[in-house]
């Protein structure tokens, strides 16, 4: 496979590190699956409820580097703002079936301010500024979890609001190519 033609569709989906390794656990040794959750209440308490805690940043080029931290910043102004321009464009504001869950992009750049839809962010993930440190593009798409606001020239990384009518957690947002490199990592590291 050429490294350079990425599959875009790959861009989707979304899980922190704590949702992998949670998720991983389900499935034992010997590949059998075994369930975390007797219910979708209790998946769903889990995503709602569970402890956060202090996770570093996912990437390789993160120092100095802002995050996107509703918790942090409680501007629900701009949450609302980037939900509206969500449901105009018809992505992001991602329902979980069967649960009370949404999970909503808040991704905005610190330095100027202007808002990233979650369209934005997926495009930007598909065709993100080139940096020289990574030797080809498949390397940068899964491990350069930073999007650049071409406004202000700056990197931030986004986040995502696990919400069930109001917000209740965050995760930093991470691409499918990046989920799967964490997973990867997750297998090596725990072999």
């Amino acid at each position: 496979m050429n490294p350079e033609k990425i599959d875009l569709q790959w861009f989707t989906e979304i899980l922190s590190q704590y949702e992998i390794d949670q998720l991983l656990t389900a499935i034992d040794s010997e590949g059998n699956k075994i369930s975390n959750f007797d219910s979708i209440e209790s998946f769903e308490h889990y995503l709602l409820d569970r402890i956060t805690i202090h996770e570093k940043p996912y990437g390789i080029l993160n120092k100095d580097v802002s995050i996107c931290k509703f918790f942090s910043d409680k501007n629900e102004n701009l949450l609302e703002d980037i939900k509206k321009i969500n449901e105009e464009q018809g992505y992001g504001n991602i329902k979980i079936p069967n649960t009370s869950i949404t999970l909503i992009n808040y991704s905005f750049c610190s330095k100027c301010r202007t808002i990233f839809s979650f369209n934005d962010i997926i495009n930007y993930y598909k065709n993100p500024v080139q940096d020289p440190i990574f030797r080809n593009r498949a390397n940068q798409y899964r491990e350069d979890t930073r999007v650049y606001c071409n406004n202000c020239n700056t990197f931030f990384i986004p986040s995502l609001i696990i919400a069930d009518g109001k917000p209740r957690n965050e995760v930093q947002m991470l691409c499918r190519a990046q989920t799967i490199n964490e997973v990867e990592k997750y297998f090596v590291l725990d072999a």
